[in-house]
């Protein structure tokens, strides 16, 4: 096992598809840096805390989850290279087990996201730390946020694996992963608008004035299925980024729990899948 992850990690770091990632995540820190100096210095001083540009490393103010879309394609290049290359049967000939492969990979696979989030925080704190930016939220909520977005990636990291080591094919584990991610992203949109409906909404004539007073909302969702929709924006390693990088968590000890069980799910199903592919 620790050849393989050696192997691994060697790789990993000498891959075009990691620097195209580092490349990524790099545009995507000098964005959110400048948009943090147009604020500071140009457009509301004082708006916001350090806190804001931080948690952006797991998407952009709750919409747009940013670390997700370098995060698919980039491993499923990654992971599907193993394939293309013949890889994967080199290490089983030499006596690897299925197991030991993918639970190395899948390692890897969740280094490199955490490592890349990882940078993206390095160059945020740097570069805004002599603005004297202050921190707005205490520590001691900020670094758990922190925590819980790095597993939510590391989670997220561990779908996309299984999903290369099952569909075995660079290209399409591309457009099945990333295509996930965009649908996690809009689905993520709907079920928090639907969760934001109100109980009561006002009507009004055709002049604008009040003309029924507050009358139930047809939208809104009854207790069940509003759980089921909670449920799932917390399931999802896209919604907890998202919530993370919107400072809108409710339930800060329920995130690592689904993460952890996401994880272990997902790496259970791969696992089985894989283990009954004919890799001849």
């Amino acid at each position: 096992m620790r050849n393989l992850l050696h192997a691994n990690f060697s790789r990993l770091f000498h891959s075009g598809a990691f620097r195209a990632a580092l490349a990524a995540e790099f545009a995507y820190a000098l964005f959110i840096i400048g948009v943090t100096f147009y604020s500071i210095y140009i457009a509301e001083g004082g708006r916001f805390g350090l806190e804001e540009p931080l948690l952006f490393a797991f998407g952009i103010a709750g919409m747009i989850p940013v670390p997700m879309l370098i995060q698919a394609p980039f491993l499923s290049v990654y992971l599907g290279t193993e394939f293309s290359e013949g890889t994967i049967r080199n290490k089983l000939v030499t006596g690897r087990s299925k197991t030991a492969v993918y639970l190395s990979n899948l390692l890897a696979c969740m280094t490199a996201s955490v490592l890349l989030a990882a940078l993206y925080l390095a160059l945020v704190g740097a570069a805004a730390a002599p603005t004297g930016l202050p921190l707005k939220m205490p520590a001691g909520q900020l670094l758990p946020l922190a925590c819980y977005g790095l597993l939510a990636l590391a989670a997220s990291a561990s779908l996309v694996t299984m999903a290369a080591m099952l569909i075995r094919n660079e290209t399409k584990t591309v457009i099945v992963t990333l295509s996930a991610a965009l649908f996690a992203m809009f689905l993520i949109g709907f079920l928090t608008a639907r969760l934001g409906e109100p109980e009561f909404t006002a009507v009004y004539d055709e002049w604008g004035r009040d003309a029924a007073g507050m009358l139930p909302n047809p939208n809104y969702l009854q207790p069940v299925p509003r759980a089921v929709c909670r449920f799932l924006i917390d399931l999802l390693p896209t919604g907890q980024c998202l919530q993370i990088s919107a400072r809108s968590v409710e339930q800060f000890w329920r995130m690592p729990l689904l993460s952890l069980s996401v994880i272990a799910a997902s790496t259970a199903a791969g696992l089985l899948l894989f283990r009954r592919k004919d890799l001849k």
